[in-house]
């Protein structure tokens, strides 16, 4: 739990990406990155594989649901999710048609968002999410990174 919480939301930064592996198999990988409110110091990031997937919204939700877990173990109060995957954004805001395994993922976001008073999910260009791009990268070339701090 962090002892001095800030006023306004939490930031989190999420991607996620699929590619090939050595052995032709899609996997996928995250980046988080977890950022006091209007852009303060950041609390935590992650990079890391999370196997198969589908597709790279699947590897988005992985995203998002590990950094909502990251910022609720935080025990904070508001949190702003930003993604590229306009997508993934509109499933969770608008209600956009899901097949089966994006419905199964969007309960498990359902269920990550219950600990925040409030949260934000919006959509940003790729451009504004470069940093958790640049950790999808370490963790597709075996770099994980898991930074967090208490």
């Amino acid at each position: 739990m962090i002892d001095d919480l800030k006023k306004g939301y939490y930031l989190l930064f999420i991607d996620g990406g699929k590619r090939a592996n050595e052995q032709g198999q899609a996997e996928g990988a995250i980046g988080v990155i977890l950022q006091e409110p209007d852009c303060g110091a950041v609390l935590a990031t992650v990079a890391e594989k999370v196997g198969p997937v589908g597709s790279p919204h699947e590897a988005e939700y992985h995203a998002l649901i590990r950094g909502l877990k990251l910022a609720a173990e935080k025990r904070l109060p508001y949190v702003a999710a930003f993604s590229d995957s306009a997508n993934v954004v509109n499933q969770i805001t608008r209600g956009w048609n899901k097949n089966e395994r994006a419905t199964e993922l969007h309960e498990e976001v359902e269920e990550a968002l219950e600990p925040f008073k409030r949260w934000q999910l919006s959509w940003v260009p790729r451009e504004m999410n470069r940093d958790a791009d640049k950790l999808v990268e370490q963790a597709f070339k075996g770099e994980p990174v898991t930074h967090a701090t208490d």
